[in-house]
């Protein structure tokens, strides 16, 4: 599976859809819609440029639709740049070489939150291939 979509609702109302691919360059972004905003992630892989010391992340939560300017169909969102001195695989490997730097050495205990994280986030994309399996059939998660 190369390009897939989906959309997730919750028994509170609450709904968020998101596409991702490996189709093309435009699709290395991330895009999570949801009842109360949305996130764009660009080039969220391995950057295509190295020299990159920076990420950029546009963001909309609780737009205000009063406030909308002329010309425009709803609120502009909210672009932010996250700058680091190195690129961002580099700051991935050094936090892993830390974390385990900090278990073995200094009597840590692992972090909980990202086996969680990590679980949850297969769960999803575990209901995602069922459903695509079943003819886009719904999958309840429990």
């Amino acid at each position: 599976m190369i390009s897939c979509g989906s959309s997730l609702h919750w028994e509170d109302g609450r709904s968020a859809t998101f596409h991702c691919s490996f189709l093309s360059y435009v699709t290395f972004d991330v895009t999570a819609l949801g009842t109360k905003g949305c996130l764009r992630l660009h080039d969220f892989t391995l950057p295509f440029e190295e020299n990159f010391g920076y990420g950029t992340f546009c963001e909309a939560s609780e737009m205000d639709y009063g406030k909308i300017q002329a010309g425009r169909w709803c609120p502009k969102p909210n672009e932010h740049v996250v700058e680091t001195e190195v690129p961002q695989e580099v700051l991935m490997v050094k936090k892993f070489a830390e974390l385990v730097y900090n278990i073995k050495f200094c009597g840590e205990k692992p972090l909980k939150e990202w086996s969680v994280v990590n679980r949850k986030t297969q769960i999803v994309l575990n209901a995602v291939k069922e459903s695509i399996q079943r003819n886009y059939q719904l999958v309840d998660i429990k």
